[in-house]
């Protein structure tokens, strides 16, 4: 299993296929096993409402919803600083 920190925040990423020599990342092996990637960029936008929203929550909150209701998991992440 392949652990990714962000921050205090944990994100776990598995792949269903065994890991292929060839490729180095999860996306890479998730390619490799015929499987389509796509790549998605997110900004946490500032909310005036709710100021104290932790995007790290939100972010998790997503992807709990995308791997429960559409059955995609996120294979790599990572935050740009």
């Amino acid at each position: 299993m392949n652990t990714t920190r962000l921050r205090t925040s944990r994100v776990r990423s598995t792949s269903a296929t065994a890991p292929s020599a060839s490729a180095s990342t999860p996306a890479d092996q998730a390619g490799a096993a015929g499987l389509r990637v796509f790549t998605l960029t997110l900004v946490a936008k500032a909310s005036p409402s709710n100021p104290g929203r932790d995007p790290i929550r939100s972010l998790r909150w997503l992807l709990k919803i995308a791997l429960r209701r559409f059955q995609l998991r996120c294979v790599d992440i990572h935050e740009r600083v």
